[in-house]
């Protein structure tokens, strides 16, 4: 995966994978596009977590198809998706993302960096906002980028 996650991490502990709203088995088959939607999570709970998990003996319930695409040629290139995280993997994953950097409008990062916690600016190390550094005080406020600007952003959060 492009996200620099351990192979065995995601074996393990990504145990229900969306991508464009369809559940997603066999990993290495499913091929993400530009815009695309990928949704991850970790065990769900109940009947629904265990129709909806990675391979498992529920899934034939499913109604809808799975997003297996491995038919044709497979293109690597740099591209925007949405991730979305659950559950579990929220904690465990957002630092890593955040530390190597995200895109999301200048709206949502205000609305995102309005909602932390003192705790979450105390964890900050470093910001970066579209690879210079910038001070956590500049983004709390409004205006500080038009609103439907995509922000390159990236936080070093440390030991997490």
């Amino acid at each position: 995966m492009q996200f620099r996650l351990d192979e065995s991490y995601v074996e393990r502990r990504i145990t229900t994978i969306f991508l464009d709203g369809r559940p997603v088995d066999a990993v290495g088959s499913a091929r993400i596009r530009e815009n695309s939607t990928l949704a991850l999570s970790a065990a769900m709970p109940g009947l629904a977590g265990a129709i909806l998990r990675r391979g498992g003996a529920l899934a034939p319930l499913r109604t809808n198809m799975p997003c297996e695409d491995g038919e044709g040629e497979a293109l690597e290139r740099d591209g925007v998706i949405t991730v979305k995280l659950f559950n579990l993997l929220t904690p465990e994953l957002a630092p890593g993302f955040l530390r190597r950097g995200i895109l999301l409008t200048a709206a949502d990062a205000e609305v995102f960096f309005r909602q932390r916690s003192e705790a979450f600016w105390n964890g900050c190390r470093e910001i970066f906002l579209d690879g210079e550094p910038v001070e956590a005080a500049a983004l709390t406020g409004e205006g500080w980028a038009p609103p439907e600007d995509p922000v390159p952003l990236s936080v070093d959060l440390g030991e997490v």
